[in-house]
């Protein structure tokens, strides 16, 4: 489900810099600071491939063992507009801002029209479900 509002929470240097430009930066989910929960989500999907043993997986398969999806970017946004700990982790330690952006807009000006809005889910039974969905959308789509 698309979030609403997300906040951003990051320097002042970088505020001024989405506003000279215009446009939000993306990073490389290998590159994040939170790497991890990629790494988890990666881990958990091989699992499930191993146990379902399609054919059509392999490629698949091997793409995720070499951490195929290098070419993947995103944005972190937090539904909380104060929350400490993005303060001091996001925010240059609290001397930062917190910008509100509605998400949908923010994908719906995506001329490629790629962009997507998601929450992470930490949940490990609805991560299994989001993962096994991705899984079998991703055979109806080879087939």
């Amino acid at each position: 489900m698309p979030l609403p509002i997300g906040f951003h929470y990051t320097s002042t240097e970088a505020l001024f810099e989405i506003v000279r430009s215009g446009r939000f930066r993306l990073s490389n989910i290998f590159f994040m600071n939170d790497y991890m929960e990629v790494d988890w989500c990666c881990n958990l999907a091989l699992k499930m491939m191993e146990n379902r043993k399609e054919d059509e997986f392999d490629r698949l398969f091997e793409l995720v063992q070499q951490r195929g999806f290098d070419y993947i970017f995103c944005g972190c946004f937090s539904t909380l507009h104060d929350d400490l700990s993005q303060w001091r982790g996001y925010a240059d330690d609290g001397r930062g801002v917190a910008i509100g952006v509605t998400l949908s807009q923010l994908v719906a000006s995506d001329e490629s029209g790629i962009l997507e809005s998601m929450r992470m889910v930490y949940d490990e039974a609805k991560q299994d479900g989001a993962i096994s969905k991705l899984l079998s959308d991703f055979l109806v789509d080879v087939s």
